[in-house]
Formats: C-alpha cells, structure tokens, sequence
C-alpha cells in the first residue's frame, strides 16, 4: 500500500466544527489523517471526530504575527519531516501561509491549498500589495489548489494567482455544502423565536448572520433598515454573530430611531433556527469565496438579498432564488428589502426554488465525496 497519511491544517477551531466535522470523519475512513488547528482542548475534539483523527494543537493566529508565524512555521516543518505526509491540505489564508511554506521546505509531495475569499481585494495602496503577494505565494508553494466558488476560480486565474490546470471546484462549489435535514423548514422554531423576538406572522423579518465587521457591509445594513423603517412598520432586523470590530456601537447609533425592532444575538448554537424564524437574508459583504450562509438559508426556506461579487453569484440565483445589488450601494439594498419584503407571493417563489436547487446542487454528502476523490486522484497521480 501507498503512502495515505495526510494532513489538514486550518487555522480555528470554529471553522472544523462549522464546516469540516463531516468530511474529516469521511476522511478519517479511508486514510490516516492529522488535523492541525489552534484549539485548547484537542481531546474533545478528537471525540467529536469519532476518535479516528489525530489532532495536533498549534497556536496560529489569524492575524499578523510576524515572529510567532515563523516559529510556527518551523513547528510544521519539523511535524512535515518527521511524519512524511504525502499531502498537506490547508485552510483559510492563514494556515495556507504557514503550511504551504512549511510543506515546500519539507518537500512534501502534495501540497494543497483551498482558497475561499481574498482579503486583499478590499484593501488599498501596499496593504493590498502585500496581501496579494502572500497569496500569490501561498498559490507558487502549493502544487494543486480547490476554490469553492467557480466565479473565484476564474477571478483568481485572471489574477495570475493560480494555474488553471492546477486548481479545481469541488462538485458545484462552497466548502463543504449543506447538511439539508439539519437545514431545513422548521415552523416549531419559526414560531418560538418569532415570538420570543416580538416578531408576529405579518411582521417581516431580514437576518444578517456572520462575523460583524465592515468587510461584511454591516454599515450598509444598517443604514439600509433605517431608511426602510421609517417607510415599512412591519420590518424587523435580526443580527446574529460576533461583533469583531467594534459594530455594535455604529449599528446601535445608526438604528436608534427604530431600536424597538432590532434584536441582535452575539452568538447562537443553532444558526439553522434563526434561518428558519426569519423571511429574508441579507448578506452585504465586499468580497466572498462563496457564501455559504446563503444556501444553508436557502435550504431553511428563505431567499436572499445579496452584494453582487464573484462568490456570491454562485450561492444566488438572480430573480430566482434572491436578489443581487451592487456592493456598497446602501439605497439599492434599502430597495431590494422593500421590493421583496413587500412581496410575500415572491418569496414563497423563491423559497421553494432555494430549498430544491441546493438539494439537487450543494448537499454535504456531494461535496465530502468529491473531496474524497480528489484526493484518491491527487495520491494516484
């Protein structure tokens, strides 16, 4: 038999619990694999991978940590030499930085990167020009590549940044699809949270979910709702997620006048509850690999209101399944709320063509196997 030991490294333990509990355990059943990944308690989260994988703690930041990011480097290297992995996956920018260049020194045969949204294609003047330049390195280290939307892949081979040979999407995109029985309809939830919320069943309801900070257009939300409510007494806004730049004092101030109809949440075990209680989701953001929040909405039963940027195009279907506005536009989002929050027949339309096109298009199980077989590929070749 081969060489099958690989080795995934992403950067936080949230992204592995989010998104790659599934896959990992899938994986775990066929090769013998090691998560590298900053977590304080690497013996639970072992169990929560069926005790099959392997996990080694490593402080990685997600931020910039010159010093720190060259002594973990060098930590990855000596595991690179000493296990002689015959591939090494990374995740998000970060670990790609780290791990890319550790396993090139290391010569680790296989070294595959999974790009999913660029930083630096908000950025300006040499931030972006360093930005770039780390994932243009982080793309020369790695031998193969996995994007999660097709539009980034051809934004990112119309950069330079990746050989078109050398880089793949994964079934039809996202990082690792959607569980569509945990995502689903629920009028239980819909109607406990609604409640609980002071949200009745005329009131229309628009959820933002996700890390808060200027990237994701919190801003623009903001501001648009405001402008709605002064026009619409039924709307309600929910916001869900950690507060990573101090957003919760703009939104606060900003929504003020209309403050008897936000709720925000800092944080929810069950995000799937809250998509199924709401009518609308609204995702403002500047840049995405793909916007997976949008079709795990759309397997709940709810469209979306979406920035028009290569990732999200692929998670909305225009007209169909939500509506796109231009990013940064604060007015075209006001009007996109008002046009399909004032469109009850609309969003039924929407939410039946959202839930049967990520059954047939964006299911877990999909995904986790076309993963499956890309590594067989990859150790074949």
């Amino acid at each position: 038999m081969g060489n099958n030991r690989i080795c995934m490294i992403v950067t936080v333990e949230n992204t592995v619990r989010a998104f790659l509990l599934e896959i990992l355990i899938e994986l775990s059943s066929k090769y013998n694999l090691t998560l590298v990944v900053n977590t304080s308690a690497p013996d639970l989260l072992e169990e929560a991978l069926g005790g099959k994988v392997r996990v080694v703690p490593l402080a990685l930041n997600r931020g910039p940590a010159p010093f720190h990011d060259l002594l973990m480097t060098y930590r990855l290297f000596l595991l690179f030499r000493r296990e002689r992995f015959a591939l090494v996956h990374t995740i998000s920018p970060k670990a790609g930085l780290l791990g890319m260049t550790a396993a090139w020194l290391a010569r680790t045969p296989i070294r595959l990167h999974t790009f999913q949204g660029e930083v630096w294609v908000t950025r300006h003047g040499i931030w972006r020009y360093i930005l770039k330049s780390i994932d243009r390195l982080v793309g020369w280290c790695s031998t193969d590549a996995t994007v999660v939307s097709h539009s980034e892949r051809d934004f990112l081979v119309g950069q330079g940044m990746l050989r078109e040979e050398r880089s793949i999407v994964l079934a039809n995109g996202s990082i690792s699809g959607v569980d569509t029985e945990r995502f689903s309809p629920d009028i239980e939830a819909r109607s406990f949270l609604r409640a609980k919320h002071g949200a009745t069943d005329s009131n229309v309801v628009f959820l933002y979910i996700g890390r808060l900070n200027r990237d994701k257009g919190i801003p623009e939300l903001a501001e648009s709702f405001a402008l709605l409510a002064t026009q619409e007494s039924n709307a309600h806004l929910w916001i869900v997620g950690p507060d990573e730049e101090g957003m919760l004092d703009l939104v606060a101030e900003t929504l003020a006048p209309c403050r008897n109809r936000v709720h925000v949440e800092p944080f929810v075990n069950c995000p799937e509850n809250f998509m199924a209680a709401a009518d609308i989701l609204i995702l403002a953001s500047h840049r995405e690999g793909f916007g997976v929040v949008i079709i795990e909405a759309a397997a709940c039963g709810i469209p979306a209101i979406a920035s028009r940027v290569y990732g999200v195009t692929d998670a909305v279907e225009e007209g169909v399944t939500g509506l796109l506005f231009p990013v940064g536009d604060a007015l075209a989002l006001r009007d996109c709320m008002a046009n399909l929050g004032g469109d009850a027949s609309l969003r039924a339309s929407m939410s039946k063509a959202g839930r049967d096109r990520v059954c047939m298009n964006f299911e877990k199980t999909d995904v986790c196997g076309a993963l499956v077989e890309y590594y067989a590929t990859l150790l074949h070749r």
